[in-house]
C-alpha cells in the first residue's frame, strides 16, 4: 500500500512539474531549416540566481558552512559546483537536444556553422532530497538564436521557465543530479519545439 501511495505521489509530482514548465517563442525559427549543423554555447548569466540568492551569496554560504564543519570541505564543494557545468549540465542539455532533433540537424561544438544557439541560464533552483521529503530542481534560461558571425544580434529567442529536474524513485540526492535533469528536460523540450517551428 505504501509503495502504491509513493508511486502515485511521484507521478503527481512529475505531472505538476512538467505542466509548470513553460516555453515561449519570440521570432521566426525557420531560418534553421536546411542547416545540418548548429553551434551551441551554454552560458551562465552574471546575475544568475541560485534559489533566492545571487550565485555569489549561495557559494559563500555553502563554502563557509562546510569549512566550519571541516576546513577544506568548502573548496572541495566549490570545485564540484563549478565542475558540474562542464561535466554534467552542458552535456545533458546538448545530448537531449540532439536526441530529439537528430533527424533534422546536429547541435554541438560547430564554430564554423552558420548559426549558433546561446542558452543563457538565468536561474538555478537546486531543490533538495532528504529522503522523507524532496523538492525537484528547476532552471530558467533563454535560448538566443544568432548568426555565428554576428553573435550580438538575436534572430529569435525561446524562453524556458521552470524546467524541472528530478530522477525517478528518489535517487537524486546530489544537487548536480537534480540540476542535470533540468538541463536534460530543457534540451528535450527545446528540441521538440524546434522540430515543430524550425524544421517542419
Amino acid at each position: 500500500m505504501k509503495k502504491s501511495i509513493f508511486t502515485i505521489g511521484l507521478v503527481l509530482l512529475t505531472t505538476v512539474a512538467l505542466n509548470a514548465q513553460k516555453l515561449k517563442q519570440n521570432g521566426d525559427l525557420t531560418f534553421l531549416k536546411g542547416e545540418s549543423e548548429v553551434n551551441v554555447s551554454v552560458v551562465f548569466d552574471d546575475n544568475m540566481k541560485v534559489g533566492k540568492m545571487s550565485e555569489a551569496e549561495y557559494v559563500e554560504k555553502n563554502v563557509s558552512e562546510r569549512d566550519a564543519k571541516k576546513m577544506g570541505d568548502g573548496s572541495r564543494w566549490l570545485d564540484g559546483w563549478n565542475g558540474a557545468r562542464e561535466n554534467f549540465y552542458i552535456p545533458k542539455f546538448v545530448d537531449l537536444l540532439n536526441k530529439v532533433v537528430s533527424k533534422n540537424a546536429t547541435f554541438g561544438n560547430y564554430p564554423d556553422a552558420a548559426y549558433t544557439v546561446v542558452f543563457n541560464v538565468t536561474r538555478i533552483e537546486p531543490g533538495f532530497n532528504i529522503g522523507v521529503t524532496r523538492k525537484p530542481a528547476e532552471i530558467d534560461g533563454v535560448a538566443y538564436f544568432v548568426k555565428t558571425s554576428d553573435m550580438n544580434n538575436s534572430l529569435a529567442e525561446v524562453t524556458i521557465t521552470k524546467a524541472p529536474g528530478a530522477q525517478a524513485f528518489g535517487a537524486d540526492y546530489a544537487v548536480e543530479q537534480r540540476v542535470a535533469e533540468s538541463f536534460a528536460i530543457s534540451g528535450k523540450r527545446l528540441g521538440a519545439l524546434l522540430n515543430k517551428k524550425a524544421f517542419k
